[in-house]
């Protein structure tokens, strides 16, 4: 979520929650409405990207400047809003790769500048070999197939940033902006009273 502090004026917070997925080997990502999270950080700058960027720093996934990102969206209803998302991270200059089924949904041009095609057992593989350092996975938790799943848990075990929601995802695009463009934000501690650096 994203709020203004009233005692920072011209500041942009960006409230992260931290799940445990790793402590449960058979979890899907997913979340749902009986998901309790571990603990929240918060990142802030004075713009809402920066403050994204820096929230997910705080909460453990550091963004990369560069490399694969990976595309997976089950969700029917949902594939054709991710296409724009997945052009700018190409003009962005990052290795787009997309699932087989999200690709169709995309148009002949898109397709044409995605980096990779993949099927989810090929994209299972690369995750574990290292040739992807961002995930995006999208599905509803009805409709979600038991290989998305496994695609989404090789992402967790090889410790890639993930994002599992539209919203996320739009709010992503942005950070991504601000990290491949400038060197990565600083994350300092809160408590004290010197936040000039934030």
């Amino acid at each position: 979520s994203i709020t203004r502090p009233s005692h920072r004026e011209g500041f942009v917070a960006v409230k992260e929650a931290v799940f445990p997925f790793a402590r449960f080997p058979n979890a899907d990502l997913l979340l749902g409405p009986e998901m309790l999270s571990t603990g929240e950080v918060m990142g802030w700058d004075r713009d809402s990207e920066t403050a994204y960027a820096k929230a997910q720093l705080a909460a453990g996934m550091e963004l990369p400047r560069e490399g694969g990102l990976l595309f997976s969206v089950g969700d029917l209803a949902q594939r054709a809003a991710f296409e724009p998302l997945a052009l700018k991270a190409v003009e962005l200059g990052y290795q787009v790769c997309v699932t087989s089924e999200t690709a169709m949904a995309w148009s002949m041009e898109t397709r044409e500048r995605l980096y990779r095609v993949w099927s989810v057992e090929e994209a299972i593989a690369c995750i574990r070999a290292g040739d992807v350092k961002l995930l995006i996975s999208i599905d509803t938790r009805e409709g979600s197939s038991q290989e998305a799943t496994s695609m989404r848990r090789a992402g967790l075990e090889a410790g890639l940033p993930y994002f599992t929601r539209l919203s996320n995802t739009r709010a992503l695009i942005g950070a991504l902006e601000v990290v491949s463009r400038d060197s990565l934000p600083s994350v300092n501690a809160l408590q004290g009273d010197n936040h000039s650096g934030v």
